[in-house]
């Protein structure tokens, strides 16, 4: 009986060693199939994240161009107003920014003023005579600067 246990155990022993060579087997295949699908759905992914970048990045240019975009026309267009010259107001002993047809924001206020009140039919008697700069002598202004004589000498004729 000891050489049919010793034969039955070395049975036992060549069927273990075939099954576990065809396990081997077996499992060697699955890990091929496994990692050569897993290797083409990793293909697959990196082709979606791709595409996903393109996508962020288009929608990024898409944004920047709405967001960074000037509203109207080009500069040099050759429309709208010209820039304003600077310098001060025209009339004598005044410093301040011209605004509007050589004079400061005051002195044009008080023309328009006159203007108005001569087109309505009133007459209208200036407070104070103003003499424009010499250098300056802008058309329109005969209405309200009075350069022909000085306020000062006004002041010492009777009258």
């Amino acid at each position: 009986m000891a050489e049919s246990g010793s034969d039955l155990l070395s049975v036992i022993k060549a069927l273990v060693e075939s099954k576990l060579s065809e396990l081997q087997q077996r499992v060697e295949e699955a890990l091929k199939e496994n990692s050569s699908r897993l290797i083409e759905e990793l293909g697959a992914l990196q082709e979606r994240i791709k595409t996903l970048e393109d996508l962020a990045r288009k929608r990024q240019e898409a944004l920047d161009q709405v967001t960074n975009r000037k509203r109207g026309r080009p500069p040099g267009s050759g429309r709208g107003r010209k820039p304003r010259e600077k310098g001060t107001c025209s009339v004598q002993g005044c410093n301040n920014p011209a605004v509007a047809r050589g004079l400061c924001k005051n002195h044009y206020a008080q023309q328009r003023y006159r203007e108005k009140r001569e087109a309505a039919g009133f007459m209208v008697k200036p407070r104070k005579a103003y003499k424009l700069r010499a250098s300056e002598d802008l058309p329109g202004l005969s209405d309200f600067v009075d350069t022909s004589h000085d306020s000062n000498d006004n002041r010492n004729k009777p009258g």
